[in-house]
């Protein structure tokens, strides 16, 4: 059995105006690595794949820990506890950061949300044309869909992160939160950009110790793009690592829903990729289908905020 466990922002505060930024300060997380310790043993991503392509087995009840996005801060908080405790993580990387300066639209989204109270972000979003032009049982849709998908926000704020994620063109998101960011925050996104992101040099720091993968170029749903444009995300993104001297053979499917990942799965293997995780909850009985890995968020775990168990009820 193998559960996958993931994780994005580390950091010492995540004190802001809103909630939109959610996380675990090094001590959490240290501690919450103690925690999954108690049932099961951590693999690599090596280990993974050689149990996939070689058929060596992995432990009994395998923990799989890996971090999305490619931020500083995984790298700042998160490695030197992984590497003082000996367990080994996969990150997977956004290309775009290593090669541009302007924000990831999920970012920006986070760090806008960060500021100004949804209420107003949501007002701006539902004049837009595109949207207004949405019959009301769409709009009822998109609620449903967004307080489904995403769990732990409110209601509103839930439905205000699929209307950006799925409901609008990611070129309307872009120009209204791109306005939010420079005429109300009058913020420097290339101070902003330098703050947040791993760049090269950070990866091959990373590199010495850790898995690195591929989480796409630009953080796109990949599931829901044309096949030309979803196949330039993941190969652009695979090239790029690869350029800095890194073996790529894990991918994480942005966002990770079902939507999210589509039909990359059935094609993705032409990219010379061992294996895929989603966020499909739960863990995986077994790894008979390598690129549709479950995964947990880090809070539905033991040690997590929201942990059920039983969503792992046959693991732990």
């Amino acid at each position: 059995m193998l559960l996958s466990v993931n994780y994005h922002y580390i950091r010492e505060s995540f004190e802001a105006p809103y909630p939109a930024i959610f996380g675990k300060s090094p001590d959490q997380f240290e501690k919450q690595i103690l925690e999954l310790s108690k049932y099961g043993s951590f693999i690599s991503a090596d280990q993974l794949e050689d149990s996939i392509k070689l058929g060596k087995s992995l432990p009994e009840k395998a923990i799989l820990i890996t971090f999305d996005d490619g931020l500083k801060e995984q790298l700042q908080y998160a490695v030197p506890i992984l590497n003082r405790m000996g367990v080994p993580a996969c990150f997977f990387i956004n290309t775009k950061a290593l090669t541009d300066t302007s924000l990831l639209n999920v970012h920006l989204i986070h760090l806008v949300r960060s500021q100004l109270a949804p209420e107003i972000i949501l007002e701006e979003l539902l004049k837009h044309p595109s949207y207004l032009n949405l019959t009301e049982t769409e709009k009822a849709s998109h609620r449903n869909l967004g307080i489904a998908h995403y769990r732990y926000d409110e209601p509103e704020n839930a439905y205000l992160k699929y209307i950006l994620n799925f409901g609008l063109s990611r070129e309307d998101v872009m120009a209204l939160f791109q306005h939010l960011f420079h005429s109300v925050l009058a913020w420097d996104m290339n101070a902003v950009h330098a703050d947040l992101y791993l760049n090269k040099a950070d990866l091959n720091v990373l590199g010495q110790s850790q898995y690195i993968g591929s989480h796409s170029h630009d953080h796109l749903p990949i599931g829901v793009l044309n096949e030309t444009l979803a196949k330039e995300e993941v190969g652009r993104s695979k090239s790029i690592l690869e350029e800095t001297g890194h073996q790529i053979k894990g991918f994480s499917y942005p966002y990770g829903s079902k939507e999210a990942v589509g039909d990359t799965h059935q094609w993705l293997e032409q990219y010379d990729f061992s294996f895929a995780v989603t966020m499909n909850r739960g863990f995986n009985t077994d790894i008979n289908e390598p690129f549709l890995l479950k995964r947990c968020d880090n809070n539905d775990v033991p040690g997590g905020k929201s942990f059920s168990p039983s969503l792992l009820n046959g693991f732990l």
